[in-house]
This record gives C-alpha cells, structure tokens and sequence, in this order.
C-alpha cells in the first residue's frame, strides 16, 4: 500500500461534483478512481485545471478519457488550449475555476 488515506491526493470538489452529476453511473467510479491514480502519478502535473480539461474534453466517454490524459503527458498546452478555446482561437473557458464559473464572459472584453 502507497501510503494512508489521509495521504491519498484529494479530487476538489468541484470535480467530483462535475463527475457525479456528467458521467454515466456505470463509469462514475472508473473517472474517480482514473482522477484520484492522476494526483498520486504527479499532483503537481495533474492539477485541478488540467484535471477539469481532461474531463471536459472526455464528455463521459472512457476513451476520450484516456486520449485526453495521453494528450496532456505529451503535452498540457495543447491539451489546455483544446478544453479551453474555441475554434477561433479564443479563450471561452478558464479551468483554473472551478466548474460551473469556467465560462468567461466574453461582452465584458
């Protein structure tokens, strides 16, 4: 056993609420546990942002999942700039919020 579950890396709140609310019960403790394993990899790589990019960009979907966590190994930018702007190249998105205040308000710009 890696260590206690006192030192087991927390998931925000915001993530877990964002996984128990937009993923399909079968798969709910699959993307928990797939988060949680992210954290003890590197808690510092896989940040709450980039955590919140893999799972917009995974839309409930197990294997976009697992595609998204690829992208970020190879490289986080391009997976920050896939989850967080448009085909326009604009920012839409801020995952450095949590879920549900990510959308940037773009009149005010």
């Amino acid at each position: 056993m890696k260590g206690t579950i006192s030192e087991m890396p927390k998931l925000a709140a915001d993530i877990c609420q964002y996984i128990a609310n937009n993923i399909q019960r079968m798969d709910i403790i699959f993307f928990y546990d797939r988060c949680v394993e992210l954290k003890q990899e590197d808690a510092e790589f896989f940040s709450d942002r980039i955590i919140r990019c893999i799972l917009f960009l995974s839309k409930g979907d197990t294997r976009k999942m697992e595609e998204a966590v690829c992208l970020a190994k190879e490289d986080y930018r391009d997976l920050i700039v896939a989850a967080e702007y448009n085909g326009s190249d604009q920012r839409v998105r801020n995952f450095n919020l949590p879920f549900s205040q990510e959308i940037i308000d773009q009149q005010c710009c």
